[in-house]
């Protein structure tokens, strides 16, 4: 057992709160050097492991404010495994079901983010909502790749998106048409009629199968999500 100068030394809850603090304080158990607490809080496990460690300490009312200022001083990994300060994270209910993340902020790792301690007021992280990411970003002047991206999520987690941010969607340049263009959903024509489908083919964008098959758009009678069925006036 390794002795301090004063005894024998222990390993208890605030070695663990200074070591989860690798840049702001130095313990008794420091760190070797920053690659080593960079390898350990890029693992959600471990992090899993010290924050239930931090919600205990609040469970039983110890060292309430210092507890509050630990969040300042902590670093966690984000979705992509990438290891960010508390302070500059963000949380995101969308991101879960696999949202391309090249233009949003840092997003809390899944497992992570559903971790009780978020809820509490010094570690409550801002949320970027789908609604929220649409109004402070052009997709349109996103690279084909990002939209494409955009579409493959769209397209498999449509139940999961609601109508209004479904609208929201319909006007970016990301349902693919036949050819694999991508177009917004005013730009795609259908006509019920096959042949007049045919005779005007090379003349429309027609949507592909699969997003004629999207729930939400199947459905549509009218409006935004509807895809209209007859030719523009310049399309003919």
């Amino acid at each position: 057992m390794e002795e301090r100068e004063y005894g024998i030394a222990t390993f208890d809850e605030s070695d663990v709160i200074s070591r989860f603090q690798p840049t702001a304080k130095a313990g008794f158990y420091k760190w070797d050097d920053d690659a080593q607490w960079h390898s350990e809080f890029s693992n959600p496990r471990i992090c899993e492991q010290y924050l239930a460690m931090i919600q205990t300490l609040y469970d039983r009312g110890i060292k309430t404010e210092d507890l509050n200022e630990v969040s300042g001083n902590v670093f966690l990994p984000d979705v992509d495994g990438d290891l960010h300060a508390f302070p500059d994270l963000y949380s995101s209910s969308f991101i879960s079901h696999g949202f391309p993340t090249e233009e949003l902020p840092p997003i809390i790792d899944r497992k992570l983010a559903p971790h009780p301690i978020l809820k509490k007021k010094h570690w409550r992280l801002p949320n970027v909502t789908l609604s929220k990411f649409l109004d402070e970003h052009e997709l349109n002047e996103s690279s084909d790749t990002y939209r494409r991206r955009i579409w493959l999520w769209v397209n498999k987690e449509s139940n999961n998106i609601s109508t209004l941010d479904l609208r929201r969607l319909a006007g970016v340049k990301i349902w693919p048409d036949t050819r694999g263009n991508l177009f917004s959903l005013a730009e795609l024509c259908h006509p019920r009629q096959k042949i007049l489908r045919d005779a005007v083919a090379k003349h429309i964008n027609i949507p592909s199968r699969a997003v004629l098959r999207l729930p939400k758009i199947k459905s549509a009678k009218r409006g935004i999500l509807f895809i209209r069925s007859y030719p523009s006036e310049e399309e003919f």
